[in-house]
């Protein structure tokens, strides 16, 4: 994994420090100056690779991710209040990153930052939840379905087959058994709906 790319790299502002004795190479050619111990503490497989005999300090590790994502998910190592990915794919990306250094404790972090912003669309998190076998989050995803008014009333004969194929299936049927529930009646709005803000509560996978 030592660098050979033969692009001039740049630094990254954020991680910068001259004290730093790991360098990390981003896809796009960025040097991201980090702590070996911060590394091993957060993903076995650095801890393995930095206490390999065979492996040089001087030499630089080439990560397949851009400055953007590395960024992000060097952040969720170093700082107590990390920034939320901006975007659901980016998200994916980053906890990609986790699950191939196997950094379970980061993975968490993300995770749990995410719950925050499942309203903003509540299908692409419940997804990510699926995929990372993510329970809790699960929950807070289907809660927020009531404020996603292409979804809020989806059943199985109405899920689209883009939407389906995105979840994993223990938890699309999960979630196809919450949708049948009954509605219930709303004063404010004075229709029937579903109370996902509860039924999200009850969520459990299902073979």
């Amino acid at each position: 994994m030592t660098s050979t790319d033969n692009k001039i790299p740049s630094r990254s502002p954020a991680y910068d420090e001259d004290g730093a004795d790991i360098t990390l190479i981003s896809s796009e050619a960025e040097e991201f100056k980090v702590h070996a111990y911060m590394l091993k503490a957060n993903s076995t497989i650095f801890r393995d690779m930095l206490g390999d005999p065979a492996f040089r300090p001087s030499g630089s590790i080439d990560i397949e991710a851009s400055s953007e994502d590395l960024t992000y998910f060097l952040n969720f190592m170093y700082k107590c209040h990390a920034e939320a990915p901006q975007t659901w794919d980016q998200a994916k990306r980053i906890l990609d990153l986790c699950d191939k250094f196997d950094c379970e404790i980061v993975s968490k972090r993300i995770r749990c930052r995410l719950k925050r912003v499942v309203r903003g669309d509540p299908w692409e998190a419940f997804a990510l939840a699926s995929h990372h076998h993510d329970i809790k989050m699960a929950e807070w995803a289907s809660r927020g379905l009531g404020f996603d008014e292409k979804r809020k009333n989806i059943t199985s004969d109405t899920i689209s087959l883009a939407d389906a194929s995105k979840v994993s299936l223990p938890y699309l049927l999960g979630f196809l058994h919450l949708s049948h529930s009954s509605v219930s009646w709303n004063e404010t709005t004075r229709t029937y709906e579903k109370n996902w803000n509860s039924l999200g509560k009850k969520f459990t996978l299902r073979e």
